[in-house]
């Protein structure tokens, strides 16, 4: 007959320990939620300074609580719309960063989110024709600088000329035209006399190879005492950390698929 006392000590503690268990899978799971809250916000925090400025931001984390306490997020994907990023202007954006190490214990004592490591990054950018316009605005734009950065290679492509030509002149860059295929780019070129000269780049644009695009075919139109190259294409190097799956250029619109590196 002592067996029945002996049996419900036996289930009491058992219903204890399953008591004590619920409590502490709650504390970590309001713990976890705390974490993932802390995080979502350093990262959409970290972002926000990584622009100058986006109408729309969309981001959702993908993490397991043993790798986020390491301070490794495995998956990140975003979305945004009308962000300005170094004066490029964007429409949309659509982005996968993975394998994201953090530095999560600044994080906890309220320091900004920093990365630890190169984070490879997939996704889709459009840009309008009006987007393109507007970071013509600045000269020291994203665009503006790339713009620049390409006259010059396509001018220095000759050795026979001078470069010390193009450095003392100030391009300005002004519009910005799309078609299907290419584009043109029209402004002038600015000498130390204060004389404007009118200038145009005219191009195709092909994927050459993941990292470089064919212009094909070039028209460049210079200042007369500016040698223009002999050229109808020129091949742009855009650089080992950039691997472009897919761009195409419609009359309003550029589309690019892209696999990138953020360095910290």
């Amino acid at each position: 007959m002592t067996i029945i006392p002996h049996l419900r000590r036996v289930m009491s503690r058992s219903d204890d320990k399953l008591r004590a268990f619920d409590r502490r899978k709650k504390v970590h799971s309001r713990q976890s939620q705390k974490l993932k809250r802390v995080l979502s916000l350093a990262v959409k925090l970290w972002l926000r300074t990584q622009v100058e400025s986006v109408a729309q931001l969309q981001v959702n984390m993908e993490a397991g609580d043993r790798l986020l306490i390491a301070g490794l997020i495995p998956r990140i994907s975003l979305s945004a719309e009308k962000a300005v990023y170094q004066g490029l202007h964007l429409s949309h954006l659509q982005l996968v960063a993975e394998g994201i190490s953090i530095n999560l214990p600044q994080i906890l004592r309220g320091k900004p989110l920093r990365l630890q490591a190169p984070v490879p990054v997939v996704g889709q950018i459009q840009l309008e024709s009006a987007d393109l316009n507007a970071g013509l605005q600045s000269e020291d734009s994203l665009l503006s600088r790339a713009l620049t950065d390409l006259l010059c290679q396509l001018l220095t492509s000759d050795s026979k000329i001078n470069p010390q030509i193009i450095l003392n002149r100030t391009p300005h860059w002004q519009k910005i035209a799309l078609e299907a295929g290419g584009f043109t780019v029209t402004g002038s070129l600015l000498d130390a006399d204060g004389n404007v000269a009118p200038m145009v780049i005219r191009s195709g644009v092909q994927l050459a190879s993941d990292r470089e695009l064919q212009l094909y075919p070039l028209d460049l139109q210079m200042p007369p005492d500016i040698r223009v190259p002999n050229r109808e294409s020129f091949l742009l190097d855009l650089g080992k950390e950039v691997e472009i799956q897919e761009l195409t250029l419609s009359r309003d619109l550029v589309v690019c698929h892209a696999r990138v590196k953020v360095m910290p």
